[in-house]
């Protein structure tokens, strides 16, 4: 009997130890831009385990290097009630997003779509976090601990085209004045 409880108790915490939280994260991942170019970043869950019903969170960025153009849900799967947000673009802040559904989901899921243009070179982590008002919910009521992966933008300076044509001159006349000489 002893050696029974053990072995139910070591299965236990072994499962335990071998689930991970759910993750909700940002794709794609990392990118470079050029200043004016617009990128459209998806935030999705996986890894819920459980059937979840709604949740919410915030999002930071460097509002010099990056503006937020749009903000959509995915109504598609979370029907019952939703909302984009506050956004707050002058501190580069999204807060409060949440979403919620009747018939919750479990597994993978999209959860929002965001579209951002590249405003000045710099870098910027886009930096997910949970919200007070809104936690991960499954359906028996249950706040979720739940991971947040970000992401990593870079915008890149472009060469101004004058500085490309002063380069070409230069090499012209370092040119026609070895032929010359």
């Amino acid at each position: 009997m002893r050696h029974a409880f053990h072995a139910l108790a070591a299965a236990l915490l072994s499962t335990g130890a071998a689930h991970a939280a759910p993750q909700v994260q940002i794709s794609p991942a990392a990118a470079t831009l050029l200043p004016g170019d617009e990128l459209a970043f998806t935030i999705t869950g996986s890894g819920f385990d459980t059937l979840t019903v709604g949740g919410g969170l915030s999002l930071q960025w460097n509002p010099d290097v990056l503006d937020l153009a749009s903000v959509a849900v995915n109504t598609g799967d979370w029907e019952f009630i939703s909302s984009t947000g506050e956004l707050d673009a002058a501190s580069g802040r999204l807060s409060n997003l949440f979403f919620n559904s009747f018939n919750g989901r479990q597994g993978s899921f999209s959860i929002a779509t965001l579209r951002s243009v590249a405003d000045q070179p710099g870098s910027t982590a886009l930096t997910l976090s949970g919200t007070e008002l809104f936690p991960f919910v499954d359906a028996s009521e249950s706040v979720l601990t739940v991971q947040f992966t970000g992401a990593d933008i870079t915008v890149t300076a472009v060469p101004e085209p004058s500085a490309a044509l002063l380069l070409l001159g230069g090499l012209a006349g370092l040119a026609w004045r070895r032929r010359a000489g």
